[in-house]
């Protein structure tokens, strides 16, 4: 192989690794995460909601890994976002969910479990009324649903609905200020949050 030969494969190697990178389950989980993000920025009123996003979290000693959380008046929505692709089956109660695509059948951890667990971990540091915590697990992606946790478990784009339909309200302002305040605290990489808050006004 000449030279120039050379030069050719090696100016082909970055647009394979981009090409691997770009179809990889790590890039779609983040750009299903970004989607919903968006979503939400675009749908929910800032004054009414407080978004926080991509949060990593010390609780109890053991960082938590937080995709998105959405708080007001009506609770405090714990959402996972993942990206899924092929037929999806599960059901509440198992510690196991099955993914087929292309012929081929994968297992993977319960989302559902997944997300109480992370549920559970933001009441204990929040000390607030379990009612106060509504889980979401939002999933892109896939092209059939099988599950009987459709309450949990919902399309991407049905979230910000989801968030609206919940109009009583669970928690007094000063507890959203106080509970916003704590996440900030216990955030290893602290997020920007909005300057003022507006529940009062609600």
């Amino acid at each position: 192989m000449d030279h120039f030969s050379l030069i050719h494969w090696f100016w082909l190697l970055p647009l394979g690794w981009s090409v691997l990178y770009l179809g990889s389950p790590g890039f779609l989980g983040t750009q299903a995460s970004n989607r919903l993000r968006k979503l939400l920025r675009a749908s929910l009123d800032s004054r009414r909601y407080t978004q926080l996003h991509d949060l990593d979290l010390s609780v109890g000693g053991i960082v938590q890994r937080f995709d998105h959380l959405v708080f007001s008046r009506s609770g405090i929505h714990v959402i996972d976002a993942l990206y899924l692709p092929g037929e999806i089956k599960g059901k509440r109660v198992q510690a196991w969910w099955q993914r087929k695509r292309w012929g081929r059948k994968f297992r993977f951890d319960n989302p559902v479990h997944e997300n109480q667990l992370r549920l559970q971990a933001l009441q204990q540091a929040l000390d607030l009324p379990p009612t106060s915590f509504l889980p979401c697990v939002a999933i892109s992606g896939y092209r059939t649903l099988d599950t009987d946790a459709k309450d949990i478990v919902i399309d991407v784009q049905k979230v910000p609905g989801k968030i609206l339909s919940q109009s009583r309200h669970l928690l007094s302002a000063e507890d959203l200020d106080a509970a916003v305040l704590r996440i900030q605290q216990l955030c290893i990489h602290a997020p920007l949050l909005p300057r003022t808050r507006r529940w009062k006004l609600l």
